[in-house]
C-alpha cells in the first residue's frame, strides 16, 4: 500500500461513489490510492502534462490496479468522455481551479476542492453556487492545506469566512494555521502599517477567528 502525507489521505477519504475523476492527477496518488482503498469503484486520471500521466500510469501497474485507472490527457474535465460521481480537483491554485469549473460542461454531484492558494478567490466563486458540505484544515509537510467539500444545492460563507473557510468539521490543523498566519502577519506589520484593501481584511478576519478559540 502506498504512504501517503495527511492531504492525500484527507483527499482520498472524501471520495465515494463508482467514478473518480482525479483531474490534474499529477504523481496519481489520489486516483490510485481512492481504487485501492475501496473508496471507488474506477478512476480517470487526467492532466494536461503527459509526464505526470506516465507517473500515474506507473503506479497504477505497481499497485495492481491500471484496469481500473484510465489515464486521460487534457486540460480539465475537457477529455472526460463518461459520467463521474466524485471529481478531485488538487494542485492548482484557485483562480485555476475556477477556469477548470467554469470550462466545464457538467460537473459531478460531488467535488473536493483543495488549492494551494488563492483560497479567497475561490470560496467568494464557490459562494451560493454549490453546497458546501465541509471545508476544513489540513497540515501536511509543515504546510495548511484547505480541503473543501462542494454537494448539489446552495449554501453561503459568511463575511468573515472567505480567507479561511468554516473549520468544519472542526480540527487542530484549523487553530494551528491561524495562529501561524496571525504571527506572519504581525511579524510583518511590526515594521510596516496594515495597509489598506485584501490585506487589511485578512488581517482583521484572522484576528477575529483567533479571538473566538481563544488562541
Amino acid at each position: 500500500m502506498i504512504k501517503h502525507d495527511k492531504r492525500i489521505d484527507a483527499l482520498i477519504s472524501e471520495c465515494c461513489g463508482e467514478v473518480l475523476a482525479d483531474i490534474g492527477c499529477d504523481h496519481g496518488y489520489v486516483a490510485v490510492g481512492a481504487v485501492l482503498s475501496g473508496r471507488v469503484k474506477r478512476a480517470v486520471a487526467i492532466d494536461i502534462s503527459a509526464k505526470s500521466l506516465e507517473k500515474t500510469r506507473l503506479l497504477s501497474e505497481q499497485e495492481g490496479v491500471s484496469d481500473r485507472v484510465r489515464c486521460l490527457c487534457g486540460n480539465g474535465f475537457a477529455p472526460l468522455d463518461d459520467e463521474a460521481d466524485v471529481a478531485v480537483i488538487a494542485g492548482m491554485g484557485g483562480v485555476e481551479i475556477i477556469s477548470v469549473l467554469d470550462a466545464a460542461k457538467k460537473l459531478p454531484a460531488r467535488l473536493v476542492l483543495c488549492p494551494h492558494q488563492n483560497a479567497y478567490e475561490l470560496r467568494k466563486r464557490l459562494n451560493g453556487k454549490f453546497d458546501i458540505v465541509k471545508d476544513y484544515t489540513v497540515c501536511a509537510a509543515g504546510k495548511f492545506y484547505p480541503v473543501i467539500v462542494l454537494g448539489e444545492g446552495e449554501s453561503f460563507y459568511a463575511e468573515d469566512e472567505f480567507f479561511y473557510g468554516k473549520d468544519m468539521p472542526r480540527g487542530d490543523d484549523y487553530a494551528a494555521m491561524l495562529a501561524a498566519r496571525r504571527a506572519t502577519l504581525e511579524e510583518r506589520f511590526s515594521t510596516h502599517r496594515v495597509p489598506d484593501g485584501k490585506l487589511r481584511a485578512e488581517y482583521e478576519e484572522v484576528t477575529l477567528r483567533c479571538s473566538k478559540l481563544k488562541i
